[in-house]
């Protein structure tokens, strides 16, 4: 991640799993993955490419840290239910599916699906509001 509050955070919540060495979590630039090519079986990123200054680049250097037929799940709200949060005017890209596979697919990734979900979350003003999302599944 590139926030040291995140990662801090992860690591709090996930101490067994950090103590067991089966996670672990690492700060970067945003751009340039600190591991050597075909490294991890699988990646997963939830809420993270609206931030992305350049996501094409982005999600070259995650295939490079694939093994080949690894997968990679990339989570994230759909433009729609976004668009409609005022705080997403500031700082942040949104992206339909359409989007988010074709950029894959430039990526390099091969079979590409998507599914989308519905969830009820509470708002800020304390009512709940269904919030739609997508799961996409790339692979090497």
């Amino acid at each position: 991640d590139i926030s040291e509050t995140i990662i801090a955070e992860a690591k709090r919540l996930n101490k067994e799993f950090v103590r067991s060495e089966t996670a672990n979590f690492h700060l970067t630039n945003g751009v340039d993955l600190p591991f050597e090519d075909k490294k991890f079986n699988k990646v997963f990123t939830v809420n993270t490419i609206y931030f992305w200054e350049n996501p094409l680049n982005y999600l070259i250097e995650i295939r490079r840290v694939l093994k080949t037929g690894g997968k990679f799940a990339l989570c994230f709200a759909d433009k729609s239910f976004m668009e409609k949060l005022p705080f997403t005017k500031y700082g942040f890209t949104l992206y339909d599916v359409e989007t988010v596979i074709d950029l894959l697919n430039k990526a390099g990734f091969i079979n590409c699906t998507s599914e989308k979900k519905t969830e009820q979350i509470k708002s800020n003003a304390g009512f709940m509001v269904e919030r739609d999302y997508y799961v996409v599944i790339a692979h090497r």
